[in-house]
């Protein structure tokens, strides 16, 4: 998944979550999933580096776990590890993408 390009594969979307990196939580949003990535809005990329475990918790799924594939200012993208159909924590972040109410997860920050 490109940061700059819009044509790229995958579904916007806007998830409230919290973003696990480094024994920190951040507070952000998923807002574009594909398979094999996300997309994640935070202010705090800061203290997240290229090649970090990322575990990305929403209410009502999680953790999605994966790696920082790339990072710039309020954006990081994350490869997914383990894409299968019996990763639990993927499936139900695809299913919470799909729901109409999408409560506030908390962050520790």
């Amino acid at each position: 998944m490109d940061h700059e390009d819009d044509n790229e594969p995958g579904e916007r979307c806007r998830i409230r979550v919290v973003i696990r990196a480094r024994g920190r939580d951040h507070a952000g949003y998923v807002i574009r999933r594909s398979a094999f990535s996300l997309l994640l809005l935070t202010d705090n990329v800061e203290g997240i580096w290229t090649g970090d475990r990322i575990e990305v918790v929403g209410p009502g799924f999680g953790p999605v776990v994966g790696a920082a594939d790339w990072r710039m200012p309020r954006r990081l993208g994350m490869k997914i590890h383990g894409v299968s159909e019996a990763d639990a924590g993927l499936r139900d972040l695809w299913r919470f993408s799909k729901a109409e109410n999408q409560p506030k997860a908390d962050a520790k920050t």
